[in-house]
């Protein structure tokens, strides 16, 4: 996540994901911790997924690719 339309693209996913990933709901296009804490929410409720299979036990709030890989799940009507 690089720029602010990324950002407002992955805001607007999390809002779409409810307020129990991102309560929030800001879409400003600033990743800062409301952000952070949404991307962990969403990376612990898809642990399986997204953590167990770097070795993690809890979030970390970075977008990398095994984050991607569930976001575009969605995105793509998974």
């Amino acid at each position: 996540m690089s720029n602010n339309s990324e950002i407002k693209c992955l805001q607007t996913f999390l809002k779409s994901q409810g307020v129990d990933i991102y309560p929030e709901g800001f879409v400003t296009g600033y990743f800062g911790s409301l952000t952070r804490s949404a991307v962990i929410r969403f990376q612990e409720k898809y642990r399986v997924e997204i953590l167990a299979p770097l070795g993690l036990f809890s979030g970390t709030g970075v977008v990398g690719p095994a984050t991607r890989i569930k976001i575009n799940f969605f995105l793509s009507d998974g």
